[in-house]
């Protein structure tokens, strides 16, 4: 689905056209300029941008942190395990909303996945390769290969898998009956409960791509594939009419089951939503994650990328869920990474990881060098905070360690006051962070 200029502006968001040069093409009536955290969706030439709706600085800014961080990890590391990190680091800058920055061939998306399926797999795969063309973002479309190997492993149970390459058509193959089990891929963190098809569908949007679920293409054999430069686009975006749905974006179906040219179901919950569209057009109604806007009789229904809130619970799930890419990266790379995601959790309304005395003095002995910290005391309290957390403020904003009877302490460098961790972490005057 293609829409025009006179049509973007009927779309039921903050939104707008962005060309090649930044020159806004269309825009929606609530559309103010664009603001941090804006998400941008390929769209032929153009860009379609559309605004973030919360304003989470704190998280924007422990976020910012963990990115750039990954990234340089990526600067340190060689060989196959720059290649792992690699493809951590791009995906989780396109769940958290980022632009694709990174450009290659269709071969480094073979070599990525390779890498990715061995670390994270058992399976023995087979590369079927085809001809050598330009992508987007291989290291991301290597990551989504990968999850669907991961995924043939854990519900088919598969020990061999083929990875074939059509032109920008690239399909994880295996022996099978059937699709495989039916899993959950909506685009919203909160109504998910898995992270890899999730971000397989995030990624495909973000790349302007396609994912297609396990399918049988012959007999005996299934398929899960992603089709990249299909450059249509990838917001899920319907367009309905007297509860037919028109026109509508192939993630629009995948969302919500409607195709085009058929009712919307009598229970689907975009029924309500659009007849309250249509109680007041022209204006955006919002239900459950959806939004709708109806002129001329035509009701046009979206569902935005999710807020840097949900973004960032999702970063933190890719972390976790993609661990075995990123450990044994060395120190203080991986203690790093540790920190800013605990920090990114913390802030996010988690709880810090606490370590008992003698495993936390243990710990911060083996990271003492790396960090390069001096005059680290022994702690003999109850518990403290992760001793990966502590080194990592340390060398950031630390002056030094001080005892008070069983508590931790890290006076904070008076030229680090002004750090933006220092005002998520301490309140306005304070100089010293408890960590115990």
């Amino acid at each position: 689905m293609n829409i025009s200029i006179v049509e973007a502006s009927r779309l039921p968001l903050a939104c707008a056209v962005i060309d090649p040069q930044g020159a806004v093409i269309a825009a929606t009536p609530e559309w103010v300029g664009p603001s941090p955290g804006s998400v941008s969706y390929p769209i032929r030439r153009n860009r379609l941008v559309i605004n973030e709706s919360q304003v989470d600085p704190d998280t924007e800014v422990v976020l910012d942190r963990l990115l750039q961080a990954m990234d340089d990890v990526v600067l340190e590391q060689e060989g196959e395990t720059a290649q792992r990190v690699q493809m951590l680091a791009a995906s989780l800058r396109i769940v958290a909303g980022r632009q694709v920055i990174t450009r290659g061939t269709t071969e480094d998306v073979i070599s990525h996945a390779v890498v990715g399926i061995s670390t994270r797999t058992q399976v023995v795969t087979e590369i079927v390769r085809g001809e050598l063309l330009p992508v987007l973002g291989p290291e991301v479309a290597a990551l989504v290969l990968t999850q669907f190997a991961a995924n043939a492993e854990a519900h088919e149970h598969v020990t061999r898998v083929t990875l074939r390459q059509r032109r920008l058509k690239f399909a994880i193959e295996w022996a099978g009956r059937s699709g495989g089990h039916q899993v959950d891929t909506t685009r919203q963190q909160a109504a998910r409960q898995r992270w890899g098809l999730g971000f397989a569908a995030i990624a495909a949007d973000t790349l302007g791509a396609a994912v297609y679920a396990p399918t049988l293409i012959r007999e005996g054999v299934v398929a899960a594939t992603l089709e990249l430069g299909v450059e249509r686009l990838a917001l899920p975006l319907g367009v309905v009419r007297g509860g037919l749905v028109l026109r509508a974006t192939h993630p629009f179906e995948t969302e919500t089951g409607c195709t085009v040219g058929e009712p919307l179901p009598p229970e689907s919950p975009l029924r309500a939503l659009i007849a309250q569209a249509e109680q007041n057009p022209g204006q955006v109604a919002v239900s459950a994650g959806w939004f709708a806007r109806t002129q001329d009789g035509s009701s046009w229904v979206a569902q935005p990328p999710d807020g840097i809130t949900d973004r960032a619970k999702d970063v933190l799930h890719g972390v976790s869920h993609e661990r075995a890419l990123w450990e044994g990266v060395g120190e203080p790379a991986e203690a790093t990474l540790f920190a800013l995601a605990t920090l990114l959790a913390v802030n996010l309304g988690g709880k810090y990881p606490r370590t008992p005395a003698e495993p936390w003095n243990r710990a911060m002995a083996r990271l003492t060098p790396s960090f390069e910290l001096t005059d680290v005391p022994r702690f003999e309290g109850v518990s403290a905070v992760d001793a990966r957390v502590c080194a990592y403020l340390a060398r950031e904003l630390g002056e030094r360690f001080e005892l008070d009877g069983d508590d931790l302490y890290l006076k904070v460098r008076q030229d680090r006051l002004g750090h933006p961790l220092v005002r998520l972490l301490l309140n306005a005057g304070d100089t010293y962070l408890r960590l115990t």
